[in-house]
C-alpha cells in the first residue's frame, strides 16, 4: 500500500513539473512574441519618422530651389519692364515686346492705355510685374468749317454777294468740331483789313460758343452787307476761331453777283 502510494506521489511529482514546464514555456513564448510586436511597431515608427523627415527635406530643398528660380523670373519680369519704357520712351513704340535674358523669358504687353505688364519666367517659376505710367494730357484741338450757301462748284469757300438792291444781306454758317482735349470757349472774329470795299460783316446770336457748346459741336451764322457800288471778283477774308491754347484761321473767297456765273438768285 505504502509503495503505491509513493509512486502515486512520484507520478503526481512528474505530472507536477510537465505542467509547470508547459507553462513556462507557453509564458516565454507569449513574452517573445510580444517582443517581436514591439520591435515591429518601433520599426514602423523609426520608418515612418525617417521618411517625414525625407520628405520634409526633400520639399525645403525643392522649396529652396523655386525661391532661386522665382528671383531670376522677377528679374527677367524687371528687365521686361525696362525694355518696354525703353520702346515707348525712346524709340516711339507701344511697349508690347517680349525677349529673353540668359535662360529667362519676359513678354510685356498693356491691356489699358498707361498700364503695362511685365510676366517673366524661368524654369517653371512666373512671376510678374505691372506699372501704370501717366499719361500726359490730350491736347484740345477743333476744327473750323464755313458752309456757304451758295459756291461756285470748284470751291465751295467762294460766297456770293448780291448787288442790288443795296444793302443786301448774304449769310454764311461758320461751324467748330471738337477733335480732341477739353473744350474751351472759343470767339470768332473777322479780319476788317481783308474785307473789300462796301462790304461790313455781321454776327447772328453772338461770336462765340462756350465749352459746353463746342462739345457738342457749334454753329454761328456770319451775314455779310453789300452796297453794290465797287465789283471785285476774289477777295479772301478770314475768319478766325481763338480759344485759350489754340487760334484756327479759315479764309472764305468773296465775289460779287457779275462774277458768279454759277449762283442761282
Amino acid at each position: 500500500m505504502k509503495y503505491e502510494e509513493i509512486k502515486k506521489y512520484k507520478n503526481y511529482r512528474i505530472q507536477a513539473k510537465k505542467e509547470s514546464l508547459e507553462l513556462q514555456t507557453s509564458d516565454f513564448r507569449l513574452r517573445e512574441g510580444v517582443s517581436i510586436y514591439l520591435a515591429l511597431m518601433i520599426m514602423f515608427i523609426l520608418l515612418a519618422i525617417g521618411l517625414g523627415v525625407s520628405l520634409i527635406i526633400v520639399s525645403q530643398m525643392k522649396m529652396m530651389k523655386g525661391i532661386g528660380d522665382s528671383v531670376i523670373a522677377f528679374y527677367a519680369a524687371d528687365t521686361g519692364i525696362e525694355h518696354s519704357l525703353y520702346n515707348y520712351r525712346i524709340q516711339g513704340g507701344d511697349g508690347n515686346i517680349s525677349g529673353s535674358v540668359g535662360d529667362a523669358d519676359y513678354q510685356v504687353t498693356s491691356p489699358t492705355a498707361g498700364t503695362y505688364k511685365s510676366k517673366g519666367s524661368f524654369a517653371k517659376a512666373k512671376r510678374a510685374i505691372e506699372i501704370n505710367i501717366p499719361l500726359p494730357p490730350v491736347a484740345f484741338d477743333f476744327s473750323l468749317t464755313a458752309i456757304v450757301p451758295c459756291g461756285t462748284g470748284d470751291s465751295p469757300t467762294f460766297l456770293c454777294l448780291s448787288t442790288p438792291p443795296p444793302n443786301t444781306q448774304t449769310y454764311t454758317t461758320i461751324k467748330v468740331t471738337l477733335i480732341s482735349g477739353t473744350a474751351e470757349d472759343v470767339t470768332f472774329s473777322v479780319d476788317p483789313l481783308s474785307l473789300p470795299p462796301d462790304v461790313s460783316v455781321g454776327w447772328v446770336s453772338s461770336n462765340s460758343c462756350t465749352a459746353a457748346e463746342l462739345t457738342a459741336g457749334c454753329t454761328r451764322g456770319l451775314y455779310f452787307f453789300y452796297n453794290g457800288t465797287v465789283d471785285f471778283s476774289d477777295t479772301p477774308i478770314t475768319v478766325s476761331a481763338e480759344a485759350t491754347s489754340l487760334t484756327e484761321h479759315i479764309d472764305i473767297h468773296l465775289r460779287a453777283q457779275a462774277y458768279c456765273d454759277l449762283c442761282s438768285w
